[in-house]
């Protein structure tokens, strides 16, 4: 009978363990993590590799980020979970937001050029960035013209 008692407890306890953790992955999808992202706007350069490709909206507009380095600076979770978070919404990742003066800057940044952003991405209930700081380096490199065999 005790061995029972036991048995009971147990698992009662790892039922609630179960939904400790899926309730803290739910909670965490509602904050706001400090992320700083490095991305090429449509398309990146040949042999760059690329953790994701994200359709994102900005003031209305559809850009595509070829995202190339990701770090959570503060909040719940690591780059890969935030990528796996977001991989069923790849066409409509997320919005950014924020100042207008930089939501215009990167709608009409050409493509190729390299964009690093940082700001506070929110899961739920809306899939938000609020933009922080925007740097766009226009165009990509190019690589160097091959040289001529001497004659």
């Amino acid at each position: 009978m005790m061995n029972r008692a036991r048995l009971l407890v147990l698992v009662a306890l790892a039922g609630l363990s179960f939904l400790s953790i899926v309730g803290a992955t739910q909670a965490d999808a509602r904050v706001a993590r400090r992320i700083r992202l490095e991305a090429y706007l449509e398309v990146a350069p040949e042999g760059t590799r690329s953790e994701a490709t994200w359709s994102v909206d900005v003031g209305g507009k559809s850009i595509t980020l070829q995202v190339t380095k990701l770090r959570v600076i503060a909040g719940p979770g690591t780059p890969s979970d935030v990528i796996q978070a977001l991989k069923p919404y790849r066409a409509a990742a997320f919005k950014i937001v924020g100042d207008e003066g930089d939501l215009q800057k990167l709608a009409n940044a050409a493509a190729r050029s390299k964009i690093d952003l940082q700001g506070s991405l929110r899961l739920s209930p809306a899939r938000t960035l609020l933009l922080d700081t925007l740097e766009i380096h226009e165009g990509m490199p190019h690589p160097a013209p091959a040289k001529a065999a001497p004659h």
